[in-house]
């Protein structure tokens, strides 16, 4: 599956509410699981799977290995591509508010 999949019909919220969302999940530290919705609102099921499995493996662990950190890291970067390839500079906002 590459990271064009998209999936439906997960965009079921305004851009307003998935930036409320991403702050309060930020606020909370919760970085992999405010990926994990903007994966959702990009409809990209590759990265809904990829930062899930992160999700689980931190849970696990009870805290985020330093080699699935770097992997978590690297995987944001492409799906911060994907926003701004998908959205242009409309994806700015989101991809500040992480």
């Amino acid at each position: 599956m590459n990271q064009a999949t998209l999936i439906k019909p997960w965009h079921t919220y305004s851009k307003e509410e998935l930036l409320r969302k991403l702050s309060r999940l930020t606020q909370d530290n919760d970085h992999t699981q405010a990926y994990i919705e903007v994966a959702k609102y990009l409809q990209s099921a590759h990265f809904v799977s990829i930062f899930t499995g992160i999700q689980m493996i931190h849970n696990a662990e009870g805290n985020l290995p330093a080699h699935i950190a770097f992997y978590r890291d690297s995987a944001y970067e492409e799906l911060m591509d994907l926003g701004y390839s998908e959205m242009g500079n409309s994806f700015e906002k989101i991809h500040q508010s992480l």
